[in-house]
């Protein structure tokens, strides 16, 4: 990957700590510091706890915002200034000409104009639009205070220095992790294989029902938080494809599947625009008072994503006027994502829906129009400029149709349709949900929600539980979009969106329990397409399993929930995995005896057993011995990424798929080696799978089968953005597999997983239980860069206080002190 290249040839030194010894307290207390700023209206006193976590006090919103802009920067500015960078295609402008394809991607699918508009948008709210601003100005005023010296090394080493921070920044980075969450080239995939397979095929293998799937949505009419039923509406009309149907169009003939697949080739990597890698699932849950031991409410949330230094949120709680929360943030934006206030508590998980369409477009020879309704349209031609460090800017010329722009790197003319390619009011969401004081609030904010659609988790004071799956869903005027059609007709244009009032949502359910894990949010029932690209559902059946089975729940069986190792695949697979092997190896020999393993085997991933290392290679020979002989047949090669939102798909039929065959249909066609003249079924595949996966493990670790433990190579990583391995940490080996609740790792290095860990009990708001890998600070010298990582890899949790008042911190709890001041003497004046 060429941006990585590029990034891991700068050569970073350990950084000059921001706030030279401040961040070490002293015998005599914690450090007090004040500073004069000007853009300030009031004071706004800042307690950095002792995890290096802000409480900021403000008597405005707009002064507590320019407070939290202060201290994102003072933590975190490079690390702010090239994810916006990234999010707004300017890269290459410090980094040269390696970056060029990833700026020319951005651009084409117009982040970097998107932000703008959105940014303009937001002068419709006052409220936010001033949270906005003002933050910005405290980002520039630690720029200003600290040019240029007192920068941290990143900007000498790459000899460059920021520019001022606007709103269009902060809003670049937040549709730079809503493409990254909902963006995909998957339907490029499927259009492949119904070319090299065919439809039937494609259906019967990338099916939208999953084997013993569990929706994130209960199977009851829905219920208000007052218990009464609430009248279901009519069966939403709309899609469907029968089985097995291509969607065509008189006449259109459409592109090779080499075609489709040089256009995935050429965004295999550039769609993961903040480099977050393939971890985008979560887990969240709640609880209500009949279940929890507390007779209150308890929320989990844990957000899986790539892991990073400096880290992907940043902790804060911050107190003014009406508003006060405490959670996590992302630097670069003035608001919590995932966390609670004095009357709320909410979680999220990415719904993985599918919201991006392909289009084979019909273009003149001239390349100015496109046909379109039997009507040759104008093209609308969007001219870009790359600036590229120590070469020639590049001039890009993008093509839009109705549907969105033309793709680079295919020769056929295919555009994108993307949910999230208008302005909306998606960074609104989160503002609405800081501010919220009951379900009424939170439902409100639902309906403001656009790109990435996300299962919201909720509960509140009052004891009311839901979960709402809200965002923009397509609604299609044929077929479900699974695969490129013909966009010169209009047959199969987006006629608009489910309205927001009607997605997916429950509240206070019979069950007393609500929980996703990326699977699918609704039943077939339900009426509408949503998607098909979610993730394998084990989490989901064990996380339903645990709450369903327990009568009561405790806040500490809540973070042990977190913490679960069991693999559910392993439980419904392996059984009938290792009877089919059972008279293929010799007793006492290596086969047999790790066979032996196998079925003493309880499922647990633990990072001291032998049985997980063994599974997970004999899972991934499995999946091979399956499915390549057919993808090799038909001319199409197993690729090395992954469609969907998870590195565990790889590119073959979903995880349920196999498992069916295994539990139900052990002379399934798909069984038989077509590469072979005899027929074979799961006893001949699974052996020899088997034996390959041991072969392997021998070879990698020597016949004591003791030495193969889970934990020598499923380890943790966390890299620097800068891609620099002098500042990675990482190391510990960690039990737990994608698979399981505890989302880490798959035998290998670990580098994604459960981002935040956050467990919220409405007994005792005053500490909230979180912890996450990594740290405050992004300085490498600071021992805020990396102190929580130890502790997470532990499955321990720091107690994070939620104090009304800086007064009540006692003098332990505290690092250091700021007082934030507006010049002497105060002069009124108006934020341009």
């Amino acid at each position: 990957m060429k941006r990585a290249c590029a990034l891991a040839m700068i050569a970073l030194s350990l950084a000059i700590p921001r706030w030279g010894m401040a961040d070490e307290p002293t015998r005599a207390g914690p450090i007090r510091i004040e500073k004069s700023l000007g853009g300030l209206k009031g004071s706004v006193e800042v307690v950095v706890d002792n995890h290096g976590i802000p409480h900021i006090y403000a008597e405005s919103e707009a002064d507590a915002m320019f407070a939290l802009g202060y201290m994102h920067a003072s933590d975190r500015l490079w690390q702010m200034d090239f994810n916006r960078r990234a999010a707004q295609g300017k890269l290459s402008e410090v980094m040269g000409a390696d970056t060029l394809e990833h700026d020319t991607f951005v651009r084409t699918i117009g982040l970097n104009r998107l932000s703008k508009e959105t940014a303009d948008r937001i002068e419709n709210h006052p409220g936010f639009n001033d949270n906005m601003i003002a933050y910005a100005w405290g980002v520039n005023s630690y720029i200003a205070e600290n040019m240029p010296d007192g920068l941290s090394a990143e900007f000498r080493q790459m000899d460059y220095l920021p520019d001022p921070w606007t709103p269009v920044d902060s809003i670049s980075i937040s549709k730079a992790m809503a493409w990254e969450l909902c963006g995909s080239m998957d339907d490029l995939y499927l259009g492949a294989l119904i070319e090299k397979l065919g439809a039937e095929t494609v259906d019967e293998l990338f099916p939208v029902d999953r084997y013993k799937e569990v929706p994130i949505i209960p199977d009851e009419k829905p219920r208000s938080r007052r218990g009464e039923a609430i009248q279901g509406r009519d069966r939403l009309d709309g899609e469907t494809l029968t089985r097995g149907e291509v969607p065509t169009s008189p006449g259109f003939d459409p592109p090779p599947a080499e075609a489709y697949l040089a256009a995935i080739e050429g965004a295999s990597y550039r769609h993961r625009i903040l480099g977050s890698d393939r971890f985008v699932g979560s887990n969240n849950w709640v609880i209500d008072g009949r279940k929890a031991t507390g007779r209150k409410p308890v929320l989990a949330s844990d957000p899986h994503l790539g892991f990073s230094l400096p880290s992907v949120w940043y902790a804060a709680h911050i107190k003014a006027g009406d508003l006060d929360v405490i959670g996590v943030t992302l630097p670069g934006l003035p608001l919590v994502i995932i966390g609670h206030n004095r009357h709320i508590a909410w979680g999220v998980t990415n719904t993985q829906a599918d919201v991006t369409d392909f289009f084979v477009e019909t273009l003149n020879d001239e390349r100015t129009h496109y046909l379109h309704r039997d009507e040759w349209k104008n093209l609308d031609v969007i001219s870009e400029t790359i600036k590229v460090r120590g070469a020639k800017s590049r001039k890009l010329k993008i093509l839009k149709t109705v549907h969105g722009p033309i793709l680079p790197g295919s020769e056929a003319d295919i555009s994108m349709q993307w949910a999230g390619a208008a302005p909306g009011d998606d960074a609104q969401t989160f503002y609405l949900l800081n501010h919220a004081v009951d379900y009424d609030d939170f439902a409100a904010a639902m309906q403001t929600m656009g790109t990435p659609p996300q299962n919201f988790a909720y509960a509140d004071s009052s004891g009311t539980i839901a979960m709402w799956v809200a965002g923009l869903f397509p609604i299609r005027a044929a077929g479900r979009g699974r695969a490129p059609v013909d966009g010169a007709s209009g047959d199969f244009d987006w006629e608009g969106f489910i309205p927001r009032i009607d997605t997916p949502h429950s509240v206070n359910p019979r069950q007393h329990y609500l929980a996703s894990a990326n699977q699918r949010p609704i039943s077939g029932e339900y009426g509408r397409y949503l998607g098909y690209e979610w993730d394998p559902g084990y989490r989901a059946r064990r996380i339903n399993d645990l709450l369903s089975s327990n009568r009561r729940i405790s806040t500490e069986q809540m973070k042990r929930f977190q913490a679960d190792t069991f693999d559910t695949l392993a439980e419904s697979a392996l059984p009938s995995l290792t009877a089919a092997c059972k008279d293929a190896f010799e007793e006492g020999k290596l086969y047999s005896r790790a066979l032996d393993v196998m079925s003493q085997w309880d499922f647990v991933t633990t990072a001291d057993s032998a049985a997980p290392t063994i599974w997970w290679l004999w899972l991934d020979r499995l999946r091979e011995s399956v499915w390549e002989d057919e993808w090799r047949a038909a001319g199409i090669d197993l690729r090395e990424d992954s469609w969907g939102h998870t590195g565990l798909n790889k590119w073959m039929p979903p995880l349920e798929v196999l498992e069916r065959m295994i539990v139900e249909e052990p002379n399934s066609k798909w069984f038989d080696d077509v590469a072979t003249e005899s027929r074979e079924t799961i006893v001949e595949i699974a052996s020899k799978s088997f034996r390959a996966a041991v072969d392997e493990l021998r070879g990698r670790r020597g016949d004591d089968i003791s030495q193969w433990s889970w934990g020598v190579n499923n380890r943790l990583r966390i890299d620097h953005l800068s891609g620099d391995p002098a500042l990675r940490r990482g190391g510990q080996a960690l039990a737990g597999s994608d698979l399981t609740l505890r989302a880490t790792g798959s035998g290998s290095d670990v580098t994604g997983g459960p981002s935040w860990r956050m467990v919220v009990d409405f007994r005792n708001l005053d500490n909230l239980s979180c912890i996450y890998p990594g740290g405050q600070s992004g300085d490498p010298a600071s021992r805020r860069y990396d102190d929580m990582i130890d502790a997470w890899t532990r499955d321990e949790y720091i107690s994070l206080p939620f104090h009304p008042a800086p007064d009540r911190f006692s003098e332990e709890q505290v690092e250091r002190r700021l007082t934030l001041r507006p010049p002497l003497p105060h002069v009124e004046s108006t934020i341009p």
